[in-house]
């Protein structure tokens, strides 16, 4: 998730998360190594919940006013039972819903037709069959996998975006696993540094060079195979930014308690699937008072001293909290830094044009939070009546506009960001 502090007031505190990851099982096919849930020690036992109890859970969190949720497990497939339920919600309610699987159980066909716009994100962890095996330690799990990812591109058109977990024993085979995601038609490929959830673990862990190249890989496969590539947790600038060609990785901020939050399956809230913060239960807490409360927990503390001299600090915030003690012993702030995007310049006289899957959410009095693709920004309704009405009459005079206006600057962060596309007249 993207969630850019540049494009809310300093230390400004949404009313409701904009994201939530539901894990409705911890159970799951495989016992990958490195999984925070505990599957790699051997299968998990869990409370069975009926459908009900997940149905109201989804209603809970539509009714608070998130924008997407992303279902995950375990193995979400293992509760095929409450999927259909739970995707049925999202549609009535227009939430933006993915599914996290290893999508080596085909989905009913049912789903994948009523669900068209449901995006997939599959784990591929190398292209050679043995060593994506072995790390799920479940023999034929890849060949299960890239079938299963063929079939639904071909007949039912999912989006369905391929993410390799890197460690030091699968990062030479990064440029070949990408170029696998290209041609069995993902439509995103994206990475993860490994988190040293267990200490057993450590000795695998990629270090700073290393992930040097693993991004450099991954611009590389976006240039060589046309497939768009993204990290899935933050990136630290200040490690990479004399890299040019890098700096597209640095959008993604921790935004666990600041705009998303995590939902086991029984209910139970926490900052993000990395913390065992679980105080209260989605179905009988006030949603208000936990959201307030999330702003106190560790993961929201204050920022690590060696960044507090850093200009993009709040945007930054230091990346992955679980990596602390990795990003303590690397950290090299950026006192001079000042954008990271180079805007597009402003004709004189320009029309807006929006897209059709921009959402809305009142936020306080006379201002809008607007939302695209998990990026948020702070608007006024004076700015939403603009762009609301854009496609039939705005044709906005700059010259008439004070550079140093809210509008215009609100104009330039939602250009920035992608909420709108401009063209001169």
């Amino acid at each position: 998730m993207v969630l850019e502090a540049d494009n809310l007031e300093r230390g400004y505190r949404l009313k409701a998360p904009i994201h939530a990851n539901f894990e409705i099982t911890k159970r799951c096919n495989h016992l990958c190594e490195h999984c925070y849930n505990g599957i790699r020690d051997g299968p998990i036992s869990e409370e069975y919940f009926p459908p009900e109890h997940f149905k109201k859970i989804m209603q809970r969190l539509c009714d608070w006013g998130i924008f997407s949720v992303a279902i995950s497990g375990g193995e979400p497939f293992l509760r095929k039972d409450v999927m259909g339920e739970i995707l049925k919600i999202a549609k009535n309610e227009n939430i933006d819903i993915s599914i996290n699987s290893n999508l080596t159980y085909m989905p009913p066909t049912s789903l994948l037709k009523d669900n068209p716009h449901a995006a997939f994100l599959v784990s591929i962890f190398s292209s050679e069959p043995k060593k994506h095996d072995t790390i799920t330690r479940r023999e034929g799990s890849l060949i299960r996998t890239v079938a299963n990812i063929e079939k639904i591109v071909k007949e039912y058109h999912n989006p369905i975006g391929i993410n390799c977990v890197i460690n030091k024993n699968n990062l030479e085979d990064l440029y070949e696993t990408g170029k696998l995601a290209s041609e069995i038609g993902a439509s995103c490929f994206s990475v993860t540094a490994m988190i040293s959830t267990y200490p057993s673990l450590d000795n695998k862990k990629i270090s700073p060079s290393e992930t040097r190249e693993m991004l450099l890989c991954l611009h590389k496969i976006e240039q060589d195979f046309g497939i768009y590539t993204d990290t899935l947790l933050p990136i630290v600038p200040c490690l990479y930014w004399d890299v040019p060609e890098l700096r597209k990785y640095f959008s993604r901020t921790c935004s666990a308690g600041r705009g998303s939050i995590n939902i086991a399956s029984s209910g139970d809230i926490s900052t993000c699937f990395h913390y065992t913060d679980k105080s209260q239960n989605i179905l009988n807490a006030n949603l208000n008072e936990v959201w307030r409360d999330m702003s106190k927990s560790e993961i929201n503390a204050k920022l690590f001293e060696e960044c507090n001299r850093c200009v993009i600090s709040e945007s930054c915030r230091g990346g992955c909290r679980k990596d602390r003690e990795y990003l303590i012993q690397n950290l090299n702030p950026l006192p001079i830094l000042n954008n990271f995007v180079q805007m597009q310049e402003i004709p004189p006289r320009f029309k807006i044009k929006i897209g059709d899957d921009i959402k809305f959410r009142e936020e306080k009095k006379g201002t809008v939070l607007i939302y695209r693709k998990q990026r948020i920004a702070e608007i006024s309704e004076d700015t939403l009546d603009i762009i609301q009405n854009a496609q039939t009459q705005s044709i906005l005079d700059i010259d008439r506009l004070n550079k140093n206006s809210k509008l215009f600057l609100e104009m330039e962060i939602l250009l920035k960001e992608g909420f709108i596309t401009i063209g001169g007249i």
